[in-house]
This record gives structure tokens, sequence and C-alpha cells, in this order.
């Protein structure tokens, strides 16, 4: 029944489903046993190395208004702070901290014209937790290092299939998130089979000679180097 209302609300990101997603994350806990992830790649507590980071301090203070707990991550929408058993057990957790899903999905007027809101990124709902480097190493679980500056020197793994879900969404995002605003220099080779052709009319490979096949630029390029370079344009939604 959770699942099921989880996989609804996917689809009608408002920020009341928004809230509603994440009481059921809360009462997916509440009913039933923490879900610590597989057994041969457990979640693990990190509060011994989170005790070791910089707390909040006081950032906390100053944009919180409360007192100094937890640890500063930077977040894709944002600095937020979090509570110190932070990933410690499979569950939603971006979608509980990260500014980007609690903001998204909000109504923006324009002169009064109710415009289109901003579209919940997919990896909000996904769950995670740390994991051990070490014993994972031994399963066949996918596991990543964080990447983000505040917990960079913490040296902290975290895995989604461990909790039974999938690092697609969030993998896409952050691919997503280091084009932005790049520019991609390429230069172009002449016939390099399989690389770099075209095909003749009868879909055979074409030979270099056939200058009126090479200089048609109504006749597709093939390969795989269009084809890597299609993806990348694709990735970065034509930017």
């Amino acid at each position: 029944m959770i699942e099921q209302l989880s996989h609804q609300i996917r689809r009608n990101s408002s920020p009341f489903s928004l809230y509603t997603t994440y009481l059921i994350s809360i009462i997916s806990v509440v009913g039933g046993q923490i879900n610590t992830g597989e057994s041969s790649c457990p979640c693990i507590n990190a509060v011994n190395v989170f005790s070791t980071l910089v707390n909040c301090g006081g950032w906390e203070m100053r944009e919180k208004n409360s007192s100094p707990s937890g640890v500063l991550v930077d977040y894709p929408g944002g600095m937020e702070c979090v509570p110190i058993n932070f990933g410690t057990h499979c569950k939603q957790h971006d979608l509980a901290h990260d500014p980007k899903c609690s903001s998204a999905g909000e109504v923006i007027y324009d002169n009064g014209v109710a415009m289109q809101p901003t579209p919940v990124p997919e990896y909000c709902f996904d769950q995670w937790c740390f994991v051990d480097k070490a014993t994972c190493k031994n399963s066949t679980e996918l596991f990543y290092r964080t990447s983000t500056s505040t917990l960079s020197e913490a040296n902290l793994f975290y895995s989604y299939s461990t909790c039974n879900s999938s690092a697609q969404a969030w993998l896409s995002f952050q691919t997503m998130k280091s084009l932005e605003g790049k520019s991609v220099r390429v230069t172009i080779p002449g016939y390099v089979p399989p690389a770099h052709y075209k095909n003749d009319e009868n879909g055979e490979r074409a030979h270099p000679s056939l200058t009126s096949i090479y200089n048609n630029d109504s006749i597709p390029w093939k390969g795989f180097v269009v084809d890597y370079l299609n993806a990348l344009d694709e990735i970065s939604n034509n930017a």
C-alpha cells in the first residue's frame, strides 16, 4: 500500500505531496523494522565519523535561528544542517533534507498567473545509506564515495542498491549539474571507420573517394564518435 502511494505521489509532486511522501517514509519505518540494507553490504552508523567533523555551529544559528547541531552538508539545493545520525539506515534522506527537494513543486505566480511548478528531482524519492567500503567490496551491491566538499574528508561511501533502490537518478542529476554552463569543443575527424564514416545508398560503408557522399550534408555521419557526441548533447539538454 505504501509503495503504491509513493508511486502516485511521484507523478504529482506538489508541496503537499512532498510532505505526504515524507510522512509515508516515516510510517514505513515506525510501522516495521528499520531497513539497514542487505546483509552483505549493511548500512553503517556514521555518528562516530560525523562527530569528528565541524558541526553546523554559527551557520546553524545564523541561518536557522536555532541551536547548533548536526553536520553541515552542501546539498545541490544549498547548505543544510543534517542530524548526527544522517544516513545510518535506508531512508529518503534527500527528500527530508535537500532544499532542492523541499522547494521543488512550489507554484510561482507571475502577475497573478500561476506558472508551471518546478519538478521534483527523481533522486529525492530514492532511499540510500552509508556503507563500509571494505565490507561491500565482497558483495554485489553498488556503492560510491561521497563527493560533497563538506563530507569528502570523512571518506564516507553510500549505496542505493543495498536499500533496494537505484542510484541512476542521482548519478544522472550529478552529470547534468557538472555540464551546466559548460561548452564542449570537438574536432570532427574525416573518414576513420568505425569511428566516423558515411553509408552509401545500399547502406554499406562508403569509400572516402566518393566525395559526392561525403560532401553531401544531407547524408548523416555514422560511427561511435557520432554516437558519443550525440549522447553528450542529449545529456546537456541540447544546451
